[in-house]
């Protein structure tokens, strides 16, 4: 027998959702870093970037979001 603990799978490699939960948190910080960038450019720098219109945008955020939230926890029940 194998010294692992008696939760731990042999065959889990250790790329499972664990590699996906990597990806999710990246994906979130590149989304912060560039809505960040983009006020301190336009606030901070003055830099006169285009408009957002964040009255038509915030709609479409919050249907992404749900999007994720539901395709997430689908793919948990699968897993």
């Amino acid at each position: 027998m194998t010294d692992l603990p008696p939760t731990q799978d042999p065959n889990d490699t250790g790329k499972g959702r664990r590699g996906r939960g990597d990806s999710v948190r990246r994906a979130w910080g590149v989304v912060l870093i560039a809505i960040g960038s983009w006020f301190f450019l336009e606030r901070t720098l003055r830099i006169d970037l285009p408009a957002i219109p964040w009255d038509d945008l915030w709609p479409v955020l919050l249907i992404a979001l749900g999007l994720w939230v539901v395709l997430r926890g689908a793919s948990r029940r699968q897993m």
